[in-house]
């Protein structure tokens, strides 16, 4: 599989873990702004791979580091955290085999 299929796997996978909806029907504002993060690193022709890649690591990285919502959240961490790293891990890939030089989406980018 691509690198781009790789990152959409594991992009995917993590979103399927987020609920759209906090507990009691209300909105989660830490878990609704790291799907809206998450989902705005999808890959799309005016991005490149890379891009989306950092993207996902700002989410993730914002999402961790914030206290409050990991307490708020914790239900769902064993599972977000595996999925988070295993996009994690994939976008850093990204990241340190592209360039600031590379071809947006370029088959470069997909090895």
């Amino acid at each position: 599989m691509s690198a781009t299929g790789e990152f959409q796997r594991y992009l995917a996978t993590a979103l399927a873990v987020l609920p759209q909806r906090g507990d009691a029907g209300g909105l989660d504002p830490g878990l609704t702004r790291l799907r809206a993060e998450l989902e705005s690193a999808q890959v799309e022709p005016e991005a490149s791979l890379a891009e989306c890649a950092e993207r996902a690591i700002r989410a993730l990285e914002f999402f961790w580091s914030d206290e409050a919502i990991c307490a708020n959240s914790a239900a769902l961490l064993p599972d977000l955290r595996a999925s988070a790293e295993d996009l994690r891990s994939i976008s850093q890939i990204i990241v340190g085999q592209t360039g600031p030089a590379a071809d947006r989406n370029s088959p470069t980018q997909e090895s």
